[in-house]
């Protein structure tokens, strides 16, 4: 038996795609709040025709009011019934130390977000030990890896721009082929980065493809290591173009800048690494690495700036090792 502990105000209406999934000794308990006071009619229909166990349970508002008392009703449930398997399905991040609190104890719980496909289910989010499981998504099936992206997508951008941004990003992953790795992941997040500039203008553009760097990183990772001799897996959905020639960056700024808004930095961070970094590339000195590191620290004290080169080193070395952009030439 599973039990599912529904956080209404984090997920109000796709947790209803678990009721396809769930079996007849399964329970739903929904926490919601005042907040959460709108049900559509085709929700409540799959509802009344589920025959899974349903509970309610109307929680006291408060700061993180209802992550408390479903955190308190968890406890209490593996009190009474040790053996069950309990899932908390919520984005909420927060959730994870609960998990592994239980495991610890050797309760089976996860964290798990709905999928938003029609035909219901739902994406192992986050079990014990941390990190995000991919094991039940069919990466030879379009339909399932586009509803892996729109799953990823969801919460971190408007909704209304999921589609689009998900189809830009399986269009991105036809870049680059017959690079190296690295290479091919530049050539994707160049893409990326001048197609969202393109379509939602300079300043959305790069709101948009920083709020998603997480989820773009997750994924052309993944894609790379899927067989690279079979055909584009979406490549008969419609939605994109098959084949693209790979984008080479045109510009040594281009080259530089992209591959560091993946990096998990502010972007006025990014910027001056990216300053520095063309500043090295430009001045023809000897040992650029050793260069970059030392003007990080100038820029950014040494405790600091070393912490920053060391969570930007990979990407240096990729850029310092392109040889499209190294070394750049004055004009």
């Amino acid at each position: 038996m599973t039990v599912y502990l529904v956080d209404m105000e984090n997920i109000p209406h796709a947790w209803a795609n678990l009721l396809d999934a769930c079996r007849e000794d399964d329970r739903i308990v929904l926490f919601y709040t005042d907040r959460v006071s709108q049900v559509p009619i085709i929700l409540m229909e799959k509802v009344t025709r589920a025959h899974v166990t349903m509970e309610y349970i109307k929680c006291f508002d408060g700061p993180n009011g209802l992550d408390f008392q479903l955190v308190t009703e968890l406890g209490y449930r593996v009190a009474k019934d040790p053996s069950a398997e309990y899932a908390i399905v919520s984005q909420d991040h927060g959730f994870d130390v609960v998990v592994d609190y239980w495991d610890q104890r050797g309760v089976q719980a996860k964290r798990i977000v709905p999928s938003i496909a029609e035909e219901g289910g739902a994406f192992p989010l986050y079990n014990a030990g941390g990190g995000i499981e991919v094991q039940d998504v069919d990466f030879s099936n379009p339909e399932s890896f586009r509803n892996f992206l729109y799953w990823r997508l969801y919460n971190k951008i408007p909704k209304r721009e999921i589609s689009s941004v998900a189809a830009i990003m399986l269009d991105a992953m036809e870049q680059g082929d017959g690079y190296t790795e690295d290479r091919r992941l530049s050539c994707r997040f160049t893409y990326l980065d001048r197609t969202l500039r393109k379509k939602y203008g300079g300043e959305r553009g790069a709101k948009l493809r920083d709020r998603i760097k997480t989820v773009s990183h997750e994924v052309f990772v993944l894609n790379l290591t899927m067989d690279t001799e079979e055909p584009p897996l979406w490549a008969d959905t419609g939605e994109s173009e098959i084949c693209q020639k790979p984008e080479v960056p045109q510009t040594p700024e281009d080259a530089v800048r992209v591959p560091l808004s993946a990096l998990d930095l502010p972007e006025s961070k990014r910027e001056t690494i990216q300053s520095i970094i063309l500043d090295v590339l430009t001045s023809g000195v000897d040992r650029q690495k050793s260069a970059i590191y030392r003007r990080m620290l100038s820029a950014f004290g040494r405790e600091d700036g070393t912490e920053t080169y060391r969570a930007a080193k990979g990407v240096i070395e990729t850029i310092l090792s392109t040889p499209e952009i190294t070394p750049v030439t004055e004009g």
